[in-house]
C-alpha cells in the first residue's frame, strides 16, 4: 500500500505503570494496545529481552499519521501510559521532512535504547524507489552521521522490503528490485557504524555468552603498527549507561592520558569481541587502552614500536 510519505514522526513514551496482567485468556476479547480517535494501522512488533515486546504502529489521531509506540512485559501490562504521553514533544520528532515523494514498506527495529527505521521511498513521478533507512536514539539524535542512509540506491521499482539484525547490530535488508527486467531480489547490509559492506573495526566472535567481563591484552604487543584486541561482555550493560549515551566504550590514550583515538562507542549484546587497531598515524611509544561497559572498567597497557 502507498501513502504520500507524510513527516515521518516517532513519539517515545516513557514512565512504567504498575497495571495487573493484560494478555487475555479469551481469544474473543484480545488485549487492547490503543483505541483511541482516528486509525491505528500497520502494526510492528519487536520482542525484549526481559520476554516482552515493542508494539509501533501508524496513527491519525492528529492530522496526518505519526508512529507510535507502546511496551509490554512478559504478562501483557503496559510500560508506557496508553495513548498520549510522551518523552518528546506532541509534535513529535522530524526525521523526513514533508517533500512530494512516497513511501511504499516501512519496518523498525528497536535494539538496546536505539530506534532503526528503514523504508522504500518511491520518487515523485515514477514508480521507481529506492531504499532508505536511519538511526535514532530515545532521545531523538539521529545516528549513523547523522543523516538518512540510502542502502538501496539503484532506481528500480522497489517491491516488498525484510528487516532483520544480527547480534553484533548489523542491518540486514532483503528487498524486491526491476532494475534489470522483471522483480529480483537484492539484499544489503548496514554495519553498526553506518557503513556498508563487511564488517571493519569490530568483529563478534562466536555465539557463546561470556561467563565474565574481560578485557584481554592486545595481540602481537609489541606491534608496528597493528594490533588486535579482544574483550567480553557478558550482559546487556545498557542500563547502566546515561540516557542518550552508549553502553561500551573502547578507547586508547598516550602515556600523558590524552584520548588517541576511539575504537568501540556503541550498545552491544553479550558476547565476545575483536577490534583492530592501526597505529600508522601516530609515533612509537607506550599506550593504554580502556573498556567501560556499564559498571564494567579496565585498562590495560601496549607498545608500539616502529
Amino acid at each position: 500500500m502507498r501513502q504520500k510519505l507524510i513527516t515521518i514522526l516517532i513519539f517515545v513514551l516513557f514512565t512504567p505503570l504498575l497495571l495487573p496482567a493484560q494478555w487475555s485468556t479469551n481469544p474473543a476479547i484480545n488485549l487492547t494496545i490503543c483505541d483511541t480517535t482516528g486509525e491505528q494501522v500497520l502494526p510492528k512488533i519487536a520482542r525484549t529481552t526481559d520476554g516482552g515486546c515493542y508494539i509501533g504502529w501508524f496513527d491519525s489521531r492528529s492530522s496526518g499519521y505519526a508512529v507510535y509506540l507502546q511496551r509490554l512485559d512478559i504478562n501483557g501490562n503496559k510500560l508506557f501510559p496508553p495513548n498520549d504521553t510522551r518523552l518528546w514533544a506532541d509534535s513529535g520528532a522530524v526525521f523526513k521532512s514533508l517533500d512530494p515523494n512516497s513511501f511504499a514498506s516501512l519496518n523498525v527495529i528497536t535494539r538496546d535504547s536505539n530506534i532503526y527505521v528503514y523504508y522504500a521511498e518511491i520518487l515523485f513521478g515514477s514508480t521507481n524507489g529506492l531504499i532508505k533507512a536511519f538511526k535514532s536514539d530515545r532521545n531523538g539524535v539521529i545516528g549513523w552521521g547523522g543523516s538518512i542512509l540510502t542502502p538501496g540506491s539503484y532506481t528500480g521499482e522497489k517491491g516488498r522490503m525484510s528487516v532483520t539484525m544480527n547480534t553484533a547490530g548489523m542491518s540486514m535488508l532483503a528487498f524486491s528490485d526491476s532494475r534489470i527486467d522483471a522483480y529480483g531480489m537484492y539484499a544489503q547490509n548496514i554495519n553498526p557504524n553506518g557503513s556498508f559492506g563487511p564488517p571493519v573495526g569490530i568483529t563478534p566472535i562466536g555465539n557463546i555468552i561470556p561467563s565474565k567481563f574481560e578485557l584481554e591484552q592486545n595481540y602481537p604487543n609489541p606491534f608496528n603498527p597493528v594490533t588486535k584486541i579482544k574483550f567480553s561482555i557478558t550482559a546487556l550493560s545498557f542500563p547502566n549507561a546515561p540516557i542518550g549515551n552508549p553502553a561500551t566504550v573502547l578507547r586508547v590514550y598516550d602515556i600523558l592520558g590524552r584520548e588517541i583515538r576511539t575504537l568501540v562507542n556503541e550498545n552491544l549484546q553479550p558476547g565476545t569481541y575483536e577490534v583492530t587497531f592501526d597505529a600508522g598515524n601516530i609515533p612509537s611509544g607506550i599506550y593504554f587502552y580502556k573498556l567501560s561497559s556499564g559498571v564494567f572498567s579496565d585498562t590495560k597497557r601496549m607498545l608500539l614500536i616502529k
